[in-house]
């Protein structure tokens, strides 16, 4: 196998469940898809590179969904299950390209892996690109060299004016009555430290969670200037039913919060001429309800 070019592991690319890939979809009742107004006959191909835009320009799904209608359900049920195992029995990082091209693993002529720089890996991934321009590239012609599936002819950026885009939704509905103790939740986020033989190397405010909310490493200049309808989280309770809380903590914790202003005048700030006001937050803390203080003054 010497010489031989490893495609799957050199490819940092490769998507073995990517869809888009591998498919090609045609419009209407098609067996094994689910088409929002699918219509009978209509067979205009939405294939890899192109886009839905022709009549009728509706979205297209591919659906799994599942029923029940027993009185005892089954458990530990994932309609989509991706799971990743590491198990070289070692210290390893996760690189783009580890091995040479010319190397397969567990045999091939040997070699320094052509790129170590730090990648990632998802079990599930859910991404959404609002598309920008392209410029040209250098000894390539036309409007713009563009990237793969992407017409390198769009040379004015896309606007979303209307409508709600989510990288990965999850979403439970209640039809029905939940009367179990336990937790049901629209969207979980589960770290399993049971059998951790330790976690190091990570800074204490920093490093592993169950929940990691980032919102990249730059920002436009248009953001920088405009940045006041950005926010890392947002929660929202419109229905006319005054829930328990906004939020429920029960943990084990050194601190409640663990706060640091980046910029260091933000929101971490020193007030003068502070004045008490008559309005409180509510918050209830073991089973007490408790107030914390609004003040008013200058920074």
């Amino acid at each position: 196998m010497a010489n031989t070019t490893n495609y799957i592991y050199s490819n940092q690319h490769w998507r073995p469940l990517k869809v888009r890939d591998s498919f090609q979809f045609v419009r209407g009742n098609v067996s094994g898809f689910a088409h929002t107004g699918g219509e009978d006959g209509v067979s205009s191909v939405i294939g890899p590179n192109s886009t839905p835009g022709a009549f009728p320009d509706v979205p297209f799904v591919i659906g799994v969904y599942s029923a029940f209608g027993e009185a005892a359900q089954p458990g530990n049920l994932r309609p989509i299950d991706s799971e990743i195992l590491f198990n070289y029995p070692g210290s390893t990082a996760i690189t783009v390209n580890p091995f040479p091209l010319a190397t397969l693993p567990g045999g091939g002529t040997g070699g320094t892996p052509t790129n170590t720089a730090a990648a990632s890996i998802a079990a599930v991934r859910g991404g959404i690109t609002i598309g920008g321009t392209y410029t040209e590239a250098a000894g390539i012609g036309g409007a713009g060299s563009g990237t793969a599936g992407v017409d390198p002819a769009r040379t004015t950026a896309t606007t979303i004016s209307g409508g709600f885009l989510y990288g990965v939704q999850g979403k439970l509905i209640v039809a029905g009555t939940i009367s179990s103790a336990n937790y049901a939740a629209a969207l979980q986020g589960q770290l399993d430290l049971s059998n951790a033989v330790g976690v190091t190397g990570n800074d204490a405010g920093l490093g592993l969670s169950c929940l990691w909310l980032d919102a990249g490493a730059a920002a436009s200049s248009a953001v920088v200037s405009a940045p006041t309808k950005i926010s890392l989280a947002i929660m929202t309770n419109t229905t006319s039913a005054v829930i328990h809380a906004v939020q429920t903590i029960i943990a084990n914790a050194a601190y409640l919060f663990d706060i640091t202003d980046l910029s260091g005048d933000t929101f971490v700030v020193t007030s003068s001429g502070v004045t008490t006001q008559a309005k409180s937050l509510k918050v209830h803390v073991d089973g007490v309800d408790y107030y914390i203080p609004l003040c008013t003054g200058t920074t």
